[in-house]
């Protein structure tokens, strides 16, 4: 699809959103991968009607003190607005947020920002985080 002045725009207004953002898009198996030089990486896709947003991280599947592991990530969901992250049985983080309905501009604008503000908090606690997880995978 070609605009007025002949350049090709991207079919899938969220990855048009996130590429004005300054992230680099590209559609891999899951969705939308979103890269940025500053920011955490993501994955866009469809899900339930909505627009699902996730990150992971490799952890630490050895990791003796799960009480402390889990007490960490319940202070950081308290602070975010529109995430949550949560272990899996191997010791890997994932965040994940959801919005519902389709993709509107102001709504997915306000919605990203509180995922970037999100993932910032995510980052902030990336030391307590860091015992947990593989290579300070949070600082990327």
């Amino acid at each position: 699809m070609a605009v007025a002045l002949g350049i090709d725009a991207p079919a899938d207004p969220v990855m048009a959103h996130l590429e004005y953002l300054g992230y680099r898009c590209d559609s891999v198996e899951q969705g939308i991968r979103a890269q940025h030089s500053s920011k955490l990486p993501f994955v866009v896709t469809s899900e339930r009607g909505g627009i699902l947003l996730q990150t992971g991280f490799p952890g630490k599947g050895d990791t003796v003190d799960t009480s402390r592991r889990f007490s960490v990530l319940n202070i950081v969901n308290t602070r975010m607005q529109v995430a949550r992250g949560f272990w899996t049985e191997e010791g890997d983080l994932f965040v994940k947020a959801w919005m519902p309905g389709l993709y509107d501009k102001l709504r997915f604008a306000a919605y990203i920002q509180a995922w970037e503000d999100d993932l910032k908090i995510l980052r902030e606690a990336g030391p307590a985080l860091s015992g947990f997880l593989l290579e300070n995978s949070t600082q990327r």
